[in-house]
């Protein structure tokens, strides 16, 4: 690249076109893409709910929980107080800013990397038809209010930074990566997956790049080294909330190895389309990584690739959010803008990857919700619990162990309910010494704690000496008495 082109590109973003550009973006995402409950952002809401009310397990889910990544709590956090001020739910403000992110981003490597007229054009119809086309606006309205496209977004910086490191070859672009990456691990096990997958692909495109073992020399530390303090937070958070330096990992860790090995090889017959999208998507980014003039930015989606379908599965399998899918609806987009702005023009490598794009937009067109959140079981309502237990025990309160179990009963007064993500046995007899409790065992089914070799499930199946059943429901609901009368209210205290 010349000094003359370097200097033009700098100078036009420090032009003021750029903020127009990004409040043109932030106001049609705002206003044109429709919008439609989340499960995962209403969870996601629940937990900063609890910050706000100061609950301990707002604090545990924040840090030990990987379905939902502190980072992403904490960004919706910080959209609740600003969506109070201007008068926008957090979820949408959320979703509209990193959207409008994603759009701005894309612009940009558009016009730095894409080819002129022909990629543009192409570029400005799939952005417009994702506003104004009714099936890609029912697409988007799907994960519209999610909090995974803090992923997306943050994975569509880190391809336009190394886009512009390519191109140009200055440290600053790597650092801006690194940051991207570090990120990246605080977004849950979804982002974690991204980061860890991307590193060895941008490692290995960096070392072809230069060709000079003294110049790469320490361009690994500068990647590798903001990646690994975010996640030794992690271990340092969990240390001092969870008292247990490994409890994400061993909480994550204990519902997958829970699983059967049938369970990981069953498809369900819904999800051949979802299947298929997947493998052209591999197809695609594979055809496209061997092109002499996008191979670089092609093998960056590799790992989405690659790696996402098996977490999507994986996840799904152990009925937890995925987070997956706005990063890889990205990954379809940016496949697409590659195709558009390919010169190589062979005649049998442009008709395969056209039909390929066209293939993909097929599939994915008819994508729901429902494929991308598994739905909970009957669970008991509030108001039939608070009832049943106020007939004999008004003052009693109703325990509830695990993030799923807490997300299902929300009580920011903790008047009635109180939750934590550790089951801890002896500070549960602990709290029974000073007040009446009762224990919410959910059916072992593997949603809100592992099916097998967990204590929930052990006292499921066999109680324990100081627990007396209540009330059983038909689905497998278990409410449970603790007999340990609290101090001062036993009535044999009068008669010893």
């Amino acid at each position: 690249m010349t000094a003359a082109n370097h200097q033009t590109c700098r100078s036009w973003h420090q032009t003021p076109s750029l903020l127009v550009l990004i409040f043109v973006a932030l106001a049609l995402c705002l206003y044109c893409l429709p919008t439609r409950s989340n499960p995962a952002m209403e969870n996601c809401n629940t937990i900063v709910e609890s910050l706000r009310s100061s609950q301990n397990w707002g604090r545990q889910a924040l840090v030990g929980s990987l379905e939902y990544g502190p980072l992403q709590t904490l960004f919706l956090l910080l959209c609740r107080s600003l969506g109070g001020i201007i008068g926008l739910s957090a979820g949408k403000l959320y979703s509209a800013i990193c959207q409008s992110f994603i759009i701005v981003s894309l612009l940009l490597w558009q016009k730095n990397h894409g080819r002129r007229g022909r990629g543009l054009i192409g570029a400005a119809l799939l952005l417009a038809g994702a506003f104004f086309f009714p099936p890609l606006r029912e697409l988007l309205s799907c994960t519209a209010a999610s909090p995974a496209w803090l992923n997306a977004a943050l994975f569509c910086a880190l391809y336009y930074q190394f886009s512009q490191w390519h191109q140009e070859q200055e440290l600053r672009w790597l650092v801006l990566c690194a940051t991207s990456l570090a990120l990246l691990m605080l977004c849950g096990s979804c982002g974690i997956l991204l980061a860890l997958g991307t590193i060895p692909v941008l490692l290995r495109e960096i070392s072809f790049t230069l060709n000079d073992k003294e110049k790469f020399s320490g361009l690994p530390t500068i990647l590798l080294m903001p990646a690994g303090y975010a996640l030794l937070l992690y271990f340092v958070w969990n240390w001092l909330v969870m008292d247990d330096a490994i409890f994400f990992l061993r909480d994550y860790w204990s519902r997958a190895s829970s699983l059967p090995l049938a369970a990981l090889l069953h498809l369900p017959p819904s999800s051949w389309r979802l299947g298929l999208l997947f493998l052209l998507l591999a197809a695609l980014a594979t055809l496209l990584s061997f092109e002499r003039t996008c191979k670089s930015p092609a093998r960056l989606l590799l790992p989405l690739a690659l790696l996402l379908p098996l977490h999507f599965h994986f996840t799904q399998i152990m009925q937890v959010y995925s987070g997956g899918l706005p990063a890889y609806l990205l990954a379809v987009l940016l496949a697409l803008l590659l195709v558009l702005n390919s010169s190589d023009y062979r005649l049998r490598q442009r008709p395969l990857q056209f039909l390929l794009s066209l293939a993909l937009l097929y599939c994915a067109l008819p994508i729901r919700v429902s494929t991308c959140f598994q739905s909970a079981s009957d669970a008991p309502p509030r108001t039939e619990l608070t009832t049943y237990i106020d007939q004999f025990w008004p003052d009693s309160r109703i325990m509830l162990y695990g993030l799923p179990l807490a997300l299902a009963y929300p009580d920011l007064q903790e008047y009635r309910f109180q939750a934590r993500l550790d089951y801890q046995e002896s500070d549960f007899l602990t709290q029974a010494r000073d007040e009446q409790l009762h224990l919410l065992v959910p059916p072992p089914e593997g949603k809100y704690y592992p099916a097998r070799k967990s204590v929930l499930a052990d006292i499921h199946a066999h109680g324990r000496p100081w627990l007396l059943l209540e009330k059983q429901w038909p689905g497998g609901w278990q409410l449970w008495r603790c007999v340990i009368p609290p101090e001062g209210e036993s009535k044999l205290d009068a008669l010893r």
